[in-house]
């Protein structure tokens, strides 16, 4: 007949390991067995011992769970792996995040002059403007853009009034000049991928839209950048030239250098060249 011990034994190893212990300190006793604990709490000798535990105001029984010790060290390991997986995948969402900032995004060349135009209607005082003749709509009459800066550019008067908080392409056009400050305007919008140069010998480049234009279509697409870029700088240069005057800060030769700058002749040869450079 096989003997049952070493199974009693591999049990009772079973038990003292994973069950908890129930200990009765001032009684000496313990046990893995709830059932049995139970039974101890109903004997004479513990209800004796009991009433003396209760004046000494000390818990009479202890209750050891020898697993709990093993529960936590498991759940450190699974915060800690919990916390290192947040950390891979945040660096992995930044290298993914990465290659696509540097992956070739393919433009249309027209939103960037829709940009433009957008802008400059920002900037459009025409309902104010009683006289506009064909092909004038941007010599502003100045008796009603006082008007219109007060009514509808209100923001623009204390923030406009310091020439630090002027936009960039002002202060490029007001520096450099015109085609200065729309090649600079272009190459901080529009991305390489919907220029390149097609021959810089010969000043010839292609801008994409849907496809790669040839170089007359380019020119023509081109220009018509430039022509929505000088009407915002005239714009925002009429508008800031109203605030000076309404301020008492206009200054005739300031504006006399301006004008030069602004009105500067073949803007859109030169800022081929300098988009070619």
């Amino acid at each position: 007949m096989k003997s049952n011990k070493p199974q009693k034994l591999i049990q009772d190893f079973i038990v003292e390991l994973y069950m908890p212990t129930y200990e009765c300190v001032k009684c000496l006793y313990s046990t893995a067995h709830k059932g049995q604990y139970t039974a101890h709490l109903l004997t004479k000798k513990h209800l004796a011992n009991k009433d003396k535990i209760i004046e000494d105001n000390v818990p009479f029984v202890i209750e050891i769970d020898e697993w709990k010790n093993e529960y936590d060290d498991l759940l450190l390991k699974y915060n800690a792996l919990i916390i290192e997986n947040k950390a891979l995948n945040e660096k992995e969402d930044a290298r993914k995040y990465k290659e696509m900032m540097a992956a070739p995004v393919e433009h249309d060349f027209n939103d960037f002059i829709n940009q433009l135009e957008y802008a400059a209607d920002e900037y459009n005082p025409a309902e104010y403007n009683h006289v506009i003749g064909a092909g004038e709509e941007d010599s502003f009459i100045m008796c009603h853009m006082e008007d219109y800066v007060r009514e509808q550019q209100y923001t623009k008067i204390k923030e406009w009034s310091r020439s630090d908080n002027y936009p960039q392409y002002i202060k490029d056009a007001y520096e450099h000049g015109m085609s200065r400050a729309i090649s600079n305007l272009f190459r901080k919008d529009v991305p390489e991928c919907v220029f390149k140069v097609a021959d810089k010998s010969r000043k010839k480049f292609s801008l994409y839209t849907t496809k790669w234009l040839d170089f007359p279509e380019s020119c023509e697409l081109l220009e018509l950048y430039i022509k929505q870029a000088t009407s915002l700088i005239n714009r925002a240069d009429s508008i800031i030239e109203t605030i000076k005057c309404m301020r008492g800060k206009s200054n005739g030769e300031e504006w006399e250098k301006r004008s030069v700058l602004m009105n500067e002749s073949n803007v859109t040869k030169k800022v081929i060249q300098l988009l070619l450079v």
